[in-house]
């Protein structure tokens, strides 16, 4: 009485004798295409009078489907064990998990039948008409194969499968091919890892692909840009048909060799927008036979079924997966029996949903049904506020649903994809950066020995927002002349204006040769670069090179900043003193399609380069200290050819009585006639290295303040009273 419950799902009748009037002739059923058995058969014979009674009293034949390994068949004669006159044929068909097999079933006669046939006899008459033969229809005919005499209905067998037997497995490659292009392109018809799926063709009947992605977002105002953002989307599906093949890209093999349960396919990711992302991808399979497990339940509302499930949400008390859920109203009136499917919204949908609206109802899906399906019964449905629908207070709702579980899932750990992520290039030039102001930036650090190191060489670049216009991994890109080993000392001028330059200072007396012109190798804080030139720009049709950085975020200035270092292309400080730099920037993303990854140039003032200080501080007694001071420096100027920079020591004290850390050092006061400046003596040991040294005394006090020396260094630029221009100032506590 409940063919399709839990409870009774089998139907395994008795024998049974035919309790009709039989037709007289086909004493023989016929089922066709069946799949080889041990005996190569395909076709089933199934005699309806074994026990040889002969017409009318012709016995039911009896088919037994059954699982096993693999398809498979057989015929037998069985007897009723309760009367031995009933005997009859048996079909025995074994089904592998998910096979389904359509056969065509119809009857075969004897000569003898055939002969009684009116229709045969029309045959020969029109055969002879028309000087024909008629033999091979006859023979047709013997077989069961002539539709006019023995037509057939077709009959599928299954061994539906609630879930797919495998889990998907993804061969992925995004690929973009045009400026502008906001989709992602897989195409694994051609070159199979770029977009392939394997799974069990024969369980599965669609395929879902989502991604999931991380990106930082700067509007320009909000107040976090750094801090990356989840997106997820639904990438394509893919339908799969129960016939076909296509090439296994795990398959070791030399040759193309098709398999059932591999798809290649053409599928696109639409984005919306040309950026790079790096792109999680995920496989839902879900199963050809979710309808054969389809159960029925009615829902126990009170009051009109409309209003109460506009009310609130109503538990069906069941676990269901949410996309095979079915409402249906039915009512009875005196115009007869009604029923109104309703329509299930688009997850997510809103309750409130404003008229028209997308469905009539939500469901939402326990969210433990994919860790315990069996407990899964917290799953709920409401209808939309603003659904036209409507029905009688005596109306019944039926929720039609499908059990757990329907689908498998591919894991993305055993996906072959580039590191798991898909890179999907941007296909875009980026935005030309806003350059507000560049500002020197030193890094002090005291190393084993007490070598204290003021490293300079280095400029920080500040940035108007917003960032990330090509998308994640975008670097504020400084552009070079792309050179060889013949390459002239400067780049010609069709390129010169929009690449990144530098020269000496030809105030100093200093070395004057550089190393040629600026390559990536200069700039060690990149973290992504391209020396091949092979980058484009716009503004000229010479291909140039790029040092991409990093950037930050500074919130208290609302600024993005980026730190640039400057070295020789050995990674060593340049020789030559105070060197001018003329920075040519670009935004660059490392992951674009050809043309696509730097934005324009923007050319920014010349800038100096500071050299590095190394200090150290050795004590001489109680009252005593050695300083020396070490860099490059200027060893003159046209004024005065041999005089260097002047180094300056001060021993200061600090006012406790002053809270303010810059102001509560001041020049130290000791005994009568204390000294508290010390000009250092400077030695040059190579060319444009200077190394000071000096002693200096601290003071005698009834007290001990703190104390420091500070070293402020000064350019001899001209003649003059006065010590020149201050270049270097450093202070070192004095324990």
């Amino acid at each position: 009485s409940e063919p399709h419950s839990a409870s009774n799902p089998y139907h395994f009748p008795g024998y049974l004798p035919i309790n009709y009037l039989p037709e007289y002739a086909g004493r023989t059923a016929l089922v066709r295409g069946l799949p080889k058995n041990t005996n190569h058969a395909t076709v089933a014979r199934l005699p309806f009078d074994i026990a040889h009674q002969g017409w009318p009293k012709l016995q039911a034949t009896r088919i037994v489907l059954s699982r096993g390994a693999k398809p498979n068949w057989r015929t037998r004669e069985v007897t009723d064990p309760s009367d031995h006159s009933n005997v009859t044929t048996e079909l025995d068909l074994v089904l592998g998990k998910g096979d389904m097999i359509t056969t065509l079933v119809n009857a075969k006669l004897t000569a003898d039948e055939v002969e009684l046939m009116a229709i045969w006899e029309w045959i020969e008459a029109w055969a002879a008409s028309h000087g024909m033969d008629p033999a091979n229809v006859y023979k047709a005919i013997l077989a069961g194969e002539h539709w006019m005499i023995t037509p057939w209905r077709p009959v599928t067998f299954v061994h539906a499968v609630r879930t797919p037997l495998k889990d998907p497995k993804l061969f992925l490659l995004p690929a973009k091919s045009t400026i502008g292009q906001t989709d992602a392109v897989f195409d694994g018809r051609g070159r199979f890892t770029h977009g392939t799926v394997l799974m069990s063709r024969k369980s599965t009947a669609r395929i879902d692909v989502d991604g999931t992605w991380q990106m930082p977002v700067d509007t320009g105002t909000n107040a976090d840009p750094v801090t990356p953002q989840d997106f997820a989307g639904h990438a394509f599906t893919l339908e799969i048909a129960r016939v076909g093949g296509g090439v296994d890209p795990d398959a070791h093999t030399s040759s193309a060799v098709k398999v059932p349960d591999a798809e290649n396919f053409l599928a696109i990711h639409e984005f919306n927008d040309t950026k790079f992302r790096a792109v999680n991808y995920q496989a839902t399979a879900t199963s050809f036979y979710i309808e054969y497990f389809r159960q029925h339940k009615q829902l126990a509302l009170t009051g009109n079924p409309v209003t109460a499930l506009k009310a609130a949400p109503v538990k069906p008390g069941v676990a269901f997966e949410a996309s095979t859920v079915k409402l249906t109203l039915a009512w009875t009136d005196t115009a007869g029996g009604h029923t109104r499917a309703l329509i299930a919204a688009p997850p997510g949908t809103a309750l409130t949903t404003a008229a028209p609206t997308p469905g009539d109802f939500v469901v939402i899906q326990d969210p433990t049904l994919a860790s315990d399906p069996a407990h899964a019964t917290q799953g709920t449905i409401q209808m939309l506020a603003n659904s036209s629908a409507s029905a009688p207070d005596d109306a019944t709702v039926e929720f039609s649903y499908v059990g757990p579980t329907i689908h498998t899932y591919s894991h993305p750990a055993a996906d072959k994809t580039t590191a798991h992520f898909m890179h999907v290039p941007n296909s875009k030039r980026p935005t030309a950066p806003s350059v507000r102001y560049l500002v020197p930036i030193y890094k002090r650090s005291t190393s084993r020995g007490g070598v204290i190191t003021h490293k300079a060489g280095a400029l920080r670049v500040y940035l108007d927002r917003p960032w990330w216009s090509s998308g994640d991994g975008e670097r504020l890109g400084v552009v070079c002349w792309h050179q060889n080993n013949n390459s002239p000392v400067l780049p010609p001028a069709s390129i010169a204006p929009y690449v990144t330059l530098w020269g000496f200072d030809p105030v100093h007396k200093t070395v004057i040769s550089l190393p040629g012109q600026p390559t990536p190798s200069c700039f060690p804080l990149n973290t992504a670069h391209n020396a091949s030139g092979s980058l484009s720009i716009d503004e000229s049709t010479v291909a140039v090179d790029v040092a991409g950085h990093p950037v930050g975020f500074d919130a208290t200035r609302n600024l993005w900043y980026c730190d640039i270092a400057v070295t020789g292309p050995n990674g060593k400080e340049l020789a030559s003193y105070t060197p001018f730099i003329r920075f040519a920037f670009a935004r660059y993303q490392p992951i674009s399609i050809d043309n696509a990854h730097l934005s324009k140039v923007v050319v920014v003032d010349y800038a100096q380069l500071a050299p590095n200080r190394f200090l150290t501080m050795k004590s001489r007694g109680t009252s005593h200290r050695l300083l020396t001071v070490a860099g490059r420096a200027a060893t003159g100027t046209a004024h005065k050819p041999s005089t260097p920079s002047l180094m300056v020591a001060i021993v200061e004290q600090r006012d406790a009585r002053i809270a303010d850390e810059a102001l509560a050092w001041s020049p130290a006061v000791g005994q009568r006639g204390y000294k508290n400046t010390y000009d250092l003596t400077a030695s040059v040991s190579e060319v444009d290295y200077v190394t000071w040294t000096g002693e200096i005394a601290l003071p005698v006090t009834r007290s001990t303040p703190k104390l420091r020396v500070t070293f402020e260094e000064y350019e001899r630029i001209a003649g003059g009273a006065g010590h020149g221009r201050i270049v270097f100032t450093e202070s070192i506590p004095i324990n």
